[in-house]
């Protein structure tokens, strides 16, 4: 009995100790109207907690005194005690624990939240500003009177130059139609970066030429060839932002297998990508049978190659062969012929895995973006250092603190990895470069010419606008009420409406001489209905303003519209929503890209691409793209004249530009846009029977074309049949 005394008063001194650590607990509580410590909080729960731990003690100390107290009755008092124990704690818990703070709350707090709270509004309002590094915002207001005119357009010439009239979505399904090349290769993902070419800095759209094994003919998917042959993807597929091609494809500046282009900045040495974006099985190399490296002029010979890299790991022989076979659960490795001990197995091939794998410490951004760097393709991921205990910050995507403090880069043939701190006074950091000071490199040791490819990272933009909304108050009372909730602005695309994403360009902000690359996110009120624009966030990826962030605001009492409000204007245009209408009856479907919102001095202009896509083709042909002002909204084939139109006062007009081939020609919707050349495919002159017959034939010949996998003459055959279906519907509605 003695014994079981002295356990329940060590039972008691930790159940103490527990209710006295639970106080620290109430900076992550989510009681109160904000996260972290609330009025019932520090009133009510931490006196509780504290007479808890001193209950705790006062029956352990009885229990450790009726442990050393001889005494004739020592049975009967035990069990006495040790009833009344358990039943004085568990009775003083519940009216301590569970009674006290809701009357406290209801009784003190919800009569008076405001002054009960406000000190703990401030509290989680610094925090909060604090942990995700909303206090270094700075804030700009604009008079939101500037307008879109010859002037402001011509100041601005140099972004507007440069300006991304792609969007990526459809672009992806062009790349796929058009530079796949073979069916078992596949673009992932379209990144937006920027690259010093002959003509100067430009914006490029990016996508990278993965392999697919699982899209190979049903009786080619063997085990030889899905992990020792086909291994490697090849290559990657660059546009400009700004231009397409007179059919609305996309212009190429890096293209085909092997890759080719004039500009000596993207040109690769090393176009093998062995580590990637998609998902990927091991892949064994250096065996007997040589991998495939690209399809050949000749349709029957390929061409083939051998790994000289040192990204795996060595199969070896006996038993260190057998480990592998039975780690990776695969009897193949072990009977294979065509595996010998020189081979390397490449595990982990998926970057974001395979960085993971290497520092699991570190959150990683969910875009990561191929970079072209001195002959060699180099995937850059952005990592961050995080955590969810900032005491009194809210938290967003599960964490309350976040800082990108590393970038890291993964070769896209030997996997090598390179984790460069950025922020090497971020206390995290410092810890981790500690624990493990031979995994960091320092940034003056980066290659020549990859910082200058950083960009303040997507998600990182998103998590802050997203408490920017809420934390852009600072005044408790304001806070409390709510007065000033903004919401991410929200856009239309292929019919449905969802919260807009950051978005990268090139533009110059108000007030500063040069262009840069920046990410942009509007906002607007919160609530229904209420789509005028109130600010917009910047965040900067030029050095030296690398990780600035600014806010500029519009006056409350000044109307700028927000992109929902100009999806409206632009269906309400009855010239531009006709022609959509129209194209939408042809056997074709509209799709309207991103809407990007482009600060201009205290202007803002808007913009967005116009896509035709056939029903019976997934190669979508941007054809027109909308500019529009808080005035005006037009429409044309061309940017510049569009522009011109605008800064003219001109609206509501569909513009057609680009000079007709032939006089028939004369009322089709030409397709030149950006500042991409205006030669077009010669129109069909002749009755409306004519121009179906010659699109029907053009449509035979790109089906004939898809058969052979001949995808560039497929892309010129579509373009030519819409044209056609152009100039059908034109003459129809003559």
């Amino acid at each position: 009995m003695r014994h079981l005394a002295v356990l329940g008063a060590v039972f008691l001194v930790l159940i103490a100790a527990q209710y006295w650590l639970n106080n620290w607990d109430l900076v992550y509580s989510a009681r109160g109207v904000v996260f972290g410590a609330s009025a019932t909080d520090m009133n009510a729960i931490y006196p509780a907690n504290t007479i808890m731990a001193g209950v705790a003690v006062v029956l352990a100390v009885l229990l450790l005194l009726l442990a050393v107290r001889p005494t004739a009755g020592a049975s009967t008092g035990f069990l006495v005690t040790a009833a009344a124990v358990p039943v004085l704690w568990l009775g003083t818990g519940f009216i301590l624990g569970e009674v006290w703070p809701g009357l406290y709350e209801q009784l003190a707090v919800h009569p008076n939240q405001l002054a009960a709270e406000r000190p703990y509004i401030a509290n989680s309002i610094v925090s909060t500003r604090k942990a995700m590094d909303l206090d270094k915002i700075e804030v700009r207001d604009l008079t939101g009177d500037g307008t879109v005119d010859a002037g402001v357009l011509a100041r601005n010439q140099a972004a507007l130059t440069d300006i991304r009239i792609t969007d990526w979505r459809p672009l992806m399904a062009a790349f796929n139609q058009l530079q796949r090349i073979r069916q078992y290769y596949e673009f992932s993902d379209i990144d937006v970066d920027r690259y010093d070419l002959r003509n100067g800095r430009q914006q490029v759209m990016l996508a990278t030429r993965e392999m697919d094994p699982a899209s190979l003919a049903q009786v080619a998917r063997t085990w030889q060839n899905t992990h020792l042959v086909y291994t490697h993807g090849q290559g990657v597929v660059i546009s400009p932002a700004n231009t397409v091609t007179p059919q609305g494809l996309p212009e190429l500046l890096e293209r085909d297998i092997p890759a080719t282009t004039n500009e000596p900045a993207l040109i690769i040495d090393v176009p093998q990508v062995y580590f990637g974006l998609r998902p990927s099985d091991y892949a064994v190399v250096g065996t007997r049978l040589d991998e495939f490296d690209r399809p050949s002029d000749n349709a029957v010979a390929e061409i083939r190659t051998r790994y000289s890299g040192s990204g795996g790991v060595p199969v070896g022989s006996g038993l260190e062969r057998l480990a592998m076979a039975l780690a990776n659960a695969d009897g193949n490795l072990l009977l294979s012929g065509d595996v010998s001990a020189e081979s390397q197995l490449l595990l982990h091939r998926q970057i974001q895995e395979r960085i993971a794998h290497v520092a699991p410490f570190l959150r990683l951004d969910a875009d990561p973006y191929q970079v072209i760097l001195n002959g060699r393709l180099l995937w850059v991921q952005d990592a961050y250092t995080w955590t969810n205990r900032y005491p009194d910050a809210a938290r967003q995507s599960g964490a309350n603190y976040l800082r990108n403090s590393v970038k890291v880069t993964v070769d896209d043939y030997d996997g090598s990895m390179h984790f460069y701190p950025v922020q090497t006074d971020e206390p995290i950091l410092r810890v981790w470069m500690q624990l493990y000071p031979s995994l960091f490199t320092p940034l003056d040791q980066a290659p020549a010419g990859l910082v200058s490819h950083f960009r303040y990272p997507e998600d990182l933009v998103n998590i802050q606008a997203a408490l920017l909304a809420t934390y852009h108050m600072t005044d408790p009372q304001t806070f409390y009420n709510r007065e000033d909730l903004w919401s991410i602005a929200q856009e239309t695309f292929n019919d449905r409406v969802q919260p807009m994403q950051t978005y990268y360009t090139t533009l110059r902000l108000p007030g500063e001489a040069k262009t840069e690359f920046a990410s942009i996110l509007p906002f607007t009120p919160s609530g229904q209905n209420r789509n005028n624009m109130l600010a917009w966030m910047v965040a900067r990826s030029d050095a030296p303003n690398y990780g600035q962030l600014i806010v500029y605001r519009f006056p409350q009492g000044k109307l700028v519209f927000g992109p929902q409000q100009i999806e409206a204007r632009i269906n309400q245009e009855p010239a531009i929503s006709s022609q959509i209408t129209l194209w939408s009856q042809q056997g074709s479907q509209v799709l309207r890209g991103n809407l990007l919102v482009i600060p201009l001095e205290d202007a803002v202009l808007y913009l967005q691409p116009l896509y035709i896509q056939a029903q019976s083709s997934p190669l979508p042909e941007l054809k027109r793209v909308i500019v529009a002002s808080t005035d005006s909204v037009v429409m044309s084939d061309r940017l510049d004249s569009a522009l011109a139109a605008l800064g003219q006062g001109r609206s509501g007009e569909v513009l057609a530009t680009s000079p007709p081939q032939q006089p028939a020609q004369a009322n089709a919707p030409p397709a030149a846009l950006g500042t991409a050349s205006t030669t077009g495919t010669p129109a069909v002159a002749g009755s409306a029977a004519d121009l179906a017959g010659a699109a029907r034939d053009h449509l035979r010949a790109a089906e004939a074309a898809a058969g052979k996998g001949d995808w560039a003459t497929y892309g010129t055959e579509m373009a030519t049949v819409h044209q056609l279906l152009d100039q059908l519907a034109a003459a129809a509605g003559r």
